[in-house]
């Protein structure tokens, strides 16, 4: 069997889906599965292994600001087809698994004749505009439906939802051409059901079984919280920060430790400088994939503060594997892997006071702590191994064949 994924970037940070990906390969090559990767970039250089990883290919596409690029990017890219089209030729794939793919008409388009599976990674993927109506209201119940009044109040345009919505939407393409599509999350799974998306498929994530994991022994110096991923908008990390105030004056010897890039890390370590903070709180900016899993260890709680409908993080995997507990906002996937009062504490999307409470309860209680970590390493063990998941997806890929 062979498998092609296609996938795209327009960025030079690495996050849970490339880091899925990456762990993926290696599973199935160890089944004997040839596999190779198609990559759509936008930029020369990315933060990964990928220049130098003989199984992938990259594909690097001008992005075109001009109405001719708007038709390329949303209606047939010629380039993209023909220069993809001879990757396609030269692997022959029996299967081909798409993941969050730029351009996709045409790449549905050079794989027609092909069986494809799509990975759902994104709420966007369910309802393209939903990041437009997320930029302009960070509380909208958007849902597909086609609300002009409620356009009018956030300030969004007919137009962008004529164009992205109605003249270039890509959703037609997938019900015609994709045989299956993957959810990684309950959540995403019913999402994909309400935008009428029909052979949807329930598969979490897994975590890596070879991740590193040492026992935690008892430390004497003072906890700290950890808050891991990319730094962007809907990553929520300024709710943490607000909530860090109250926690400081609380348990002035707690710190927070923020491990990541991204375009709000400035921004954000003025606003800890502007709210007194700086001194506690720690910006290590990108961190080696073995020291990451040192900071989880002797974390107290791992912090997911995410206010965007995430669908199922996988920072949340790996805190887990290392026995540390997760307190999460309760949006997108998260309440199904972080089981409130069972693995971790989840805590309503917004609730400042309510997040630094949460906090403030584990730094208290390291027992419970211990307790929560403990329950999530067993949990992430039953319903989040590599085996089980590699085994349902050559089912998946069988069927298709």
């Amino acid at each position: 069997m062979k498998i092609l994924f296609i996938t795209s970037t327009s960025s030079a940070y690495i996050g849970g889906e490339a880091v899925y990906l990456e762990n993926l390969l290696s599973a199935l090559e160890e089944r004997g599965i040839e596999v190779r990767v198609i990559v759509l970039s936008t930029i020369n250089k990315i933060v990964s292994n990928y220049s130098d990883d003989p199984r992938i290919r990259m594909i690097l596409v001008k992005d075109l600001y001009t109405y001719t690029g708007l038709l390329a990017r949303n209606m047939f890219y010629p380039y993209v087809y023909y220069k993809l089209r001879k990757e396609v030729r030269e692997f022959n794939p029996t299967v081909v698994h798409l993941q969050t793919v730029f351009y996709l008409k045409t790449v549905l388009l050079c794989l027609r004749n092909l069986p494809i599976i799509q990975s759902f990674n994104e709420l966007s993927l369910v309802y393209p505009l939903f990041p437009v109506f997320f930029e302009h209201d960070p509380y909208t119940t958007y849902r597909g439906e086609i609300d002009f009044k409620q356009m009018k109040k956030n300030g969004i345009k007919k137009r962008t939802v004529f164009i992205d919505h109605l003249l270039c939407s890509e959703q037609r393409f997938s019900k015609k051409y994709v045989r299956t599509f993957l959810c990684p999350s309950q959540y995403l799974l019913n999402e994909a059901h309400h935008a009428g998306f029909k052979n949807t498929l329930y598969l979490p994530y897994f975590q890596e079984d070879s991740t590193p994991y040492i026992k935690k022994e008892a430390s004497k110096n003072p906890p700290y919280l950890l808050f891991v991923g990319r730094l962007e908008k809907i990553k929520g990390v300024d709710n943490l920060l607000h909530a860090f105030v109250q926690i400081h004056k609380e348990r002035p010897d707690v710190q927070l430790r923020i491990i990541g890039i991204g375009p709000l890390s400035e921004s954000w370590q003025d606003l800890a400088h502007q709210l007194d903070i700086d001194t506690h709180v720690q910006f290590f900016g990108w961190v080696q994939k073995e020291k990451v899993f040192e900071y989880y260890q002797e974390a107290r709680a791992v912090i997911i503060p995410s206010i965007y409908p995430e669908t199922n993080p996988l920072v949340a995997f790996e805190a887990m594997r290392q026995g540390t507990p997760v307190i999460a906002y309760n949006v997108g996937g998260l309440p199904e892997t972080v089981e409130h009062e069972y693995s971790g504490l989840v805590v309503k999307r917004f609730d400042i006071p309510g997040l630094a409470q949460a906090c403030i309860r584990l730094i208290d209680d390291a027992s419970l702590a211990h307790r929560f970590g403990t329950n999530g390493r067993n949990r992430l063990t039953e319903r989040y191994s590599k085996k089980g998941h590699i085994d349902a997806l050559i089912q998946i890929y069988d069927s298709l064949i």
